[in-house]
């Protein structure tokens, strides 16, 4: 009613953890608020009448109902006690605090904070913009340009590949084949990595049946010939599958798949994530895909989610792989050598070097001293130092529904969501749960995302695009996320980050990313690829221990 009438969002008419006093009403702590950017300077002072008071224009230019009940001074209804935080919400940061739009993550928080000289961390998000005017629009997502056929050409060695993720829930139902080609755009990239939760059954019903085969087939199907599934992985209603084009599978080695179930008792499959990793010429790569805990408040719970999967998941660090040795064989050095050579060498001509590549020899005779490992890990995963899967591998991208929130009431932040206007656009983005998370540390180190210009990805009726209209009237939020790490920066580039709101088949919307990805390594003559026993193999279990 009165922030209708005022024409501001009412979240900043009136912000839910001061109530609905009136707006030139002083408050205390307020004034703290507005200096730190929780919430929106109050009304231009009334040093003399200007013309927007006479033709009763808000503060922030857009117009409003002079006779407002506001205005006339009618008072507030009750509220929570003033300064404690937002309502059912023990602590977190202040609410509906605007952040512009920008990377998270694009820089440490520590360094950033040391030259600020400021003792509180620095939100990479803050300060990188303009203040967003009433008259802009929500901005608008990014998408990949058109690409250019000799991007995927791969005749040349090339140095850096197109990598696409796709993370969807599909509240149990199965996606008909004409709506992919709307959510997974065929033969423009190299590697396609999707990850869905609740594919073609229930949670419930993924605890009998947990094969993703159909699935998996009409994904290849899509894709097409040129591609193949390297490698799948289903942790009961979470599921990952990753294809690549088969002119890279040459240069292919060390796959591995991993789940880590954290529902009931850290045992159960209904929640928790599953990975696909391998190398791509010397180049480590990490696919994820995750279901964290739901419901509004379970902050807490979700972050303990992730550290148990980045700490648990037990794939091969992402060191350059040792001459494999396939499980249960009595092989030596000799075996292990003459199993991975290249098939173009004469395996006599290792001990005597190649005239014509002594560098190669000698690395081929560095690693065959060594001494094999049946599984090809560098490193046993319960034994490396650095205990979390994330930091084992030089790309990673982790994508998942991860029910993170936006904190406030339904209708402020539909409001916002309505108006489609930059101010609430930011408004929502500084009461994004994992945003608040990342930057303070808690969760995804080192992470980074791109701009979430999209609208809130949950949760909506049924076959249309209204945001929940049950007797739960759910709080819309960008719970469906694709987050990536490397540890050069220059190496991958964001091309593509958006969701799909056309596609209405579940309560949650598809959410797409593209990438341009730096690889080394692919003219290595001692890189050995892929096996064929160890490519499209696909796993199923439904809890920890099967």
């Amino acid at each position: 009613g009165g922030a209708a009438q005022l024409g501001l969002p009412a979240a900043l008419a009136s912000p839910w953890h001061l109530g609905r006093a009136e707006p030139d009403r002083d408050q205390p702590g307020r004034a703290a608020l507005e200096q730190n950017g929780a919430i929106d300077q109050p009304r231009r002072p009334r040093a003399s009448p200007t013309a927007d008071e006479g033709n009763g224009s808000s503060p922030d230019g857009e117009e409003s109902d002079s006779s407002s009940p506001r205005q006339r001074g009618s008072r507030a209804p009750k509220h929570r006690k003033q300064g404690h935080g937002r309502p059912d919400k023990p602590s977190g940061p202040a609410p509906f605090a605007a952040a512009p739009d920008d990377h998270v993550g694009d820089q440490a928080l520590a360094p950033q904070a040391k030259e600020a000289g400021k003792d509180q961390p620095v939100d990479p998000i803050e300060k990188s913009a303009e203040p967003a005017l009433p008259s802009q629009h929500w901005p608008e997502p990014l998408v990949a340009s058109p690409f250019r056929p000799e991007e995927l050409a791969l005749s040349n060695r090339p140095s850096h590949v197109r990598v696409f993720c796709c993370t969807w829930n599909l509240m149990g139902k199965a996606a008909p084949a004409e709506l992919l080609q709307g959510v997974i755009p065929a033969g423009d990239y190299h590697i396609y990595a999707i990850g869905t939760q609740e594919c073609e059954r229930t949670i419930a019903q993924a605890a009998v049946l947990t094969s993703k085969k159909a699935w998996e087939t009409k994904l290849w199907s899509h894709l097409g010939s040129e591609f193949q599934l390297l490698r799948s992985h289903t942790l009961q209603a979470t599921h990952l599958a990753v294809y690549v084009h088969k002119g890279l599978l040459p240069m292919v080695s060390n796959i591995g798949s991993a789940a880590v179930a954290t529902g009931y008792r850290d045992t159960l499959g209904n929640k928790g994530g599953v990975g696909v990793s391998f190398n791509l010429g010397r180049t480590s790569m990490l696919f994820m895909a995750s279901h964290l805990e739901a419901h509004q408040t379970r902050v807490h719970q979700r972050n303990e989610h992730y550290h148990r999967i980045d700490t648990q998941m037990a794939l091969p660090p992402g060191f350059r792989p040792r001459r494999l040795v396939r499980k249960g064989s009595s092989s030596q050095n000799s075996d292990a050598t003459s199993q991975s050579r290249p098939p173009d060498r004469d395996p006599q001509s290792d001990d005597e070097g190649d005239e014509t590549d002594d560098e190669a020899a000698q690395e081929r005779q560095r690693l065959d001293n060594q001494k094999p490992i049946a599984n090809g890990y560098d490193v046993v995963p319960s034994t490396d130092p650095k205990r979390r899967v994330a930091c084992r591998f030089e790309r990673v991208f982790w994508m998942g529904d991860f029910n993170y929130r936006i904190d406030g009431p339904r209708p402020d932040v539909q409001e916002c969501i309505d108006r489609n206007t930059a101010v609430g656009h930011r408004t929502l983005l500084g009461q994004d749960q994992l945003r608040a998370e990342m930057r303070r540390g808690a969760v995804f180190d080192g992470f980074k995302e791109g701009p979430l210009n999209f609208k809130p990805t949950y949760k909506f009726d049924k076959d249309c695009n209204q945001y929940d209209t049950s007797k739960k009237q759910r709080v819309p939020a960008w719970t469906d996320r694709v987050l990536y790490k490397t540890t050069d920066d220059s190496a991958v580039e964001l091309l593509h980050y958006n969701s799909v709101m056309s596609v209405t088949l579940s309560d949650h919307r598809p959410v797409q990313a593209s990438f341009r990805v730096g690889i080394s390594g692919f003219d290595d003559p001692t890189l050995v690829g892929a096996e064929e026993h160890e490519v499209g193999l696909a796993t199923s279990q439904v809890c920890r221990v099967m």
